[in-house]
């Protein structure tokens, strides 16, 4: 059947809306009924998997759309999200997070982080899924609500 396959972070998930929130402990267990993944599928009549997770960076999202099914049936929408969070990968479905404003994140951004390898990294994770998905033949459509600070705005390989 086809389905939306949905990848982001919190705004993918739905983070903050009135079901997927819980004071104490942040996010709700799953995505938000009211997120906008949701909303595409119920108006195109189509079945849902929302892959995404609250706080994660563009590498574990292209990590995500690497080992998650997805055939070609399938309507792939990726919101990618702000090109300067990071993450180590630790296996198949872990990753640590390296976000801006965290305590262990500091000697990070403090010492490594450059504004042009972000952003050249962001372009790199988005065109290498396109290229991916494209090959597979499945349906793609990608969002960024954050546009790269310094490097290539759009570098002249951009296929997306």
């Amino acid at each position: 059947m086809k389905t939306i396959v949905a990848f982001g972070c919190s705004h993918t998930y739905g983070v903050g809306l009135k079901d997927c929130y819980q004071p104490r402990s942040g996010p709700g267990p799953v995505p938000s009924q009211y997120a906008w993944p949701n909303i595409c599928a119920h108006n195109v009549n189509l079945e849902l998997k929302n892959y995404s997770e609250p706080g994660c960076s563009n590498k574990a999202i292209w990590h995500k759309i690497l080992i998650k099914p997805v055939n070609q049936q399938d309507v792939v929408m990726v919101l990618w999200t702000h090109p300067e969070r990071s993450c180590i990968l630790n296996d198949k479905e872990q990753h640590k997070r390296i976000l801006p404003g965290e305590k262990m994140s500091g000697p990070y951004y403090k010492h490594y982080y450059s504004d042009f390898d972000s952003d050249l990294d962001f372009w790199l994770r988005i065109n290498h899924i396109y290229t991916v998905l494209n090959n597979i033949g499945t349906k793609q459509i990608h969002l960024s609500f954050n546009t790269p600070k310094k490097g290539p705005v759009e570098p002249w390989w951009n296929h997306v």
